[in-house]
C-alpha cells in the first residue's frame, strides 16, 4: 500500500511515501526526494518519521522563502520577488515569446539589485511561446513543475551549480530537443523528444539515457570516469558521442542497441569493456580497441552486423563467449600474442571472415560445439560457420604445424606463416597513404600497386621503416 503525506499549511505535497512491510510492528519508509540528494530511510519508528517530516517541511519553507519578501516586481516580462539578500523568480508573462535569458542579478526600479537564487514552483508553467531558456549558474534551486506545459520550448541550459530540481519540472514539454544539464538530473527529461544532451558535470547515473529514441548527439563531462550500465541502451538515433580521456570502464550494455552508431573512438585510459556493451550496434563499421583495454565482457560486440575489421588490444588474454557472433560483415581480425583462449561461439556465423592474424606461437585454446542437456543450452564452437575453405589464417613463423593440429584451428585449409617481428602496431587508414615513396605488400609478401588497394591489412614500407595498416 502506498500512501502520500500531505500538509494543510503549505501548498506543496511532501515527497515522502510509506510502504507497508510484513512483520510485527515494522514499517519501511522509502524516501523519494532523490532530486534533493538525500538518503533513503528504512525501518524508522513512526514518531521519528513524523519528526523528520516536520523538520524537512520547515527546511523546505525556509529554503524556499528565506524570510519575508520585501516586494515583487515585473522586470522584462518575468516576475521577481526580492528578499533580504537574494531574489526568486515567481512567474512569467504567459505571452512572453521567443528566447529568454535570465540574468545573474536582477535590478528593480528603485535601483536595488539582487542575485537570483531560486525559481519557484510552476514559475514558467503554461508559457506556451518561450522557445529557449538560459539560466545563470548562481541559481541553485528550481521548484516542481517550473517549466511544465512549455509547449514551444526547444532548448534549455540549466545552471552548472544547480542542487535541487523539482519533480515534473519539464512535464509536457513536447518540443524540448536540446538540454544542457548536470548529469544527475538527466532522469527529469524522460518523455521529452531530446536530440541533444550536453552534460556539464558529474558521473552519469545507471541507464541515464535508456530509451531516448530520438537522441542523436551527446557531449559527456570531462570529469566522468565510467560509462554506467545501460547508459545509452536502445538510443536508436545516436550517431555522435565521444568518450572523454578519463574514462576507464564502459559497463555492461552501455551502448546496446544503438543501431545508428557507425563509429566511436575509445580513449587510451580505457581498461575494461563490459558484457554486451556494443551488442546489436548494427551500423558500427569500425572500432579500434586501445591497447590499454585488459578485459572484454561476454557478447561485447555480438550482432554488430556491419563491423568489418577489428584489432584487439595486446593485453587481452581471453576472447569471451559470442564476442563477434552474428558479425556477418567481419572480414579480418588481428589477435595479439597475449590471447591464450578463444571461447564458445566467438566467430559464430562469421560468414565473411577472410583473414585471421594470430600472433601467439602456441595456438590459443578454442572450443568445439557442445550441447548442455541439463540446461538445454547450445554452445557453438569458436569458428562454427566460418568459411574455413576460403579464410586464411596467418601465424608466427614455425607455428603452422601446431595450428594445423589444434582444436578448431585445424578446420582451416589455408594456414600460413608470416614474419612480422619488425612490424609496428597496425594503424587504420581510410584509403591508404597517398605518397609515391610508399610501397604496399599484402600479408603474403606480394607487392601491390597503390591504385589497386582494397579493404584489408597491408605491410607498408616507407623510408626504411615497416608497419602494418588496415585500410577501410
Amino acid at each position: 500500500m502506498i500512501k502520500q503525506f500531505k500538509t494543510t499549511s503549505h501548498s506543496r505535497k511532501s515527497d515522502f511515501t510509506s510502504m507497508s512491510k510484513s512483520g510485527p510492528k515494522t514499517t519501511t519508509f522509502v524516501f523519494q526526494r532523490d532530486w534533493m540528494g538525500l538518503p533513503n530511510f528504512n525501518t524508522l519508528n513512526s514518531h521519528i518519521l513524523r519528526l523528520i517530516v516536520f523538520l524537512l517541511f520547515a527546511i523546505d519553507v525556509f529554503t524556499t522563502n528565506a524570510g519575508t519578501p520585501k516586494y515583487g516586481e515585473n522586470v522584462g516580462g518575468v516576475y521577481y520577488t526580492a528578499y533580504k539578500d537574494h531574489a526568486t523568480i515567481k512567474g512569467c508573462d504567459e505571452k512572453y515569446t521567443g528566447d529568454l535569458v535570465i540574468p545573474q542579478i536582477v535590478t528593480f526600479e528603485d535601483g536595488s539589485s539582487y542575485p537570483i537564487k531560486y525559481i519557484e514552483k510552476e514559475a514558467f508553467a503554461d508559457c506556451e511561446y518561450i522557445t529557449s531558456i538560459v539560466l545563470p549558474d548562481n541559481i541553485d534551486q528550481i521548484g516542481e513543475k517550473a517549466f511544465s506545459y512549455c509547449t514551444a520550448l526547444r532548448k534549455i541550459v540549466l545552471p552548472y551549480n544547480l542542487i535541487l530540481l523539482g519533480q515534473d519540472a519539464f512535464k509536457r514539454c513536447p518540443s524540448l530537443v536540446s538540454v544542457s544539464t548536470p548529469s544527475k538530473f538527466v532522469y527529469q527529461f524522460h518523455g521529452c523528444p531530446l536530440e541533444e544532451l550536453i552534460f556539464t558535470k558529474g558521473q552519469l547515473p545507471v541507464a541515464a539515457c535508456a530509451g531516448y529514441e530520438y537522441l542523436k548527439r551527446v557531449i559527456l563531462p570531462s570529469d566522468i570516469t565510467t560509462i554506467p550500465n545501460g547508459a545509452f541502451i536502445e538510443c536508436r538515433s545516436l550517431v555522435d558521442i565521444s568518450i572523454p580521456e578519463n574514462v576507464s570502464e564502459i559497463v555492461a550494455e552501455a551502448f546496446e542497441g544503438c543501431s545508428s552508431l557507425e563509429e566511436i573512438t575509445l580513449p587510451e585510459s580505457l581498461k575494461k569493456i563490459g558484457g554486451e556493451a556494443f551488442r546489436n550496434c548494427i551500423s558500427l563499421k569500425k572500432i579500434v580497441i586501445p591497447n590499454s583495454v585488459e578485459s572484454l565482457g561476454l557478447h561485447a560486440f555480438m550482432g554488430c552486423s556491419s563491423l568489418q575489421s577489428v584489432i584487439l588490444p595486446d593485453k587481452l588474454t581471453k576472447i569471451n563467449d559470442d564476442m563477434f557472433s552474428n558479425c556477418w560483415s567481419l572480414k579480418s581480425i588481428d589477435i595479439p600474442a597475449s590471447v591464450s583462449e578463444i571461447s564458445y561461439g566467438v566467430f559464430y556465423k562469421g560468414v565473411s571472415l577472410e583473414s585471421i592474424i594470430c600472433h601467439n606461437v602456441v595456438p590459443p585454446t578454442c572450443k568445439n560445439y557442445m550441447y548442455d542437456s541439463f540446461r538445454g543450452a547450445i554452445y557453438y564452437g569458436t569458428f562454427d560457420e566460418v568459411d574455413a575453405e576460403h579464410c586464411t589464417v596467418y601465424v608466427p613463423k614455425g607455428s603452422v604445424d601446431s595450428y594445423k593440429t589444434a582444436t578448431q584451428w585445424k578446420r582451416f585449409k589455408n594456414i600460413q606463416e608470416i614474419e612480422d617481428a619488425s612490424i609496428d602496431d597496425i594503424k587504420f587508414e581510410e584509403n591508404g597513404i597517398q605518397d609515391s615513396a610508399i610501397e604496399y605488400y599484402n600479408i603474403q609478401g606480394a607487392h601491390i600497386d597503390s591504385d589497386n588497394l582494397t579493404p584489408g591489412i597491408y605491410i607498408v614500407r616507407q623510408s626504411g621503416k615497416t608497419s602494418k595498416i588496415l585500410i577501410k
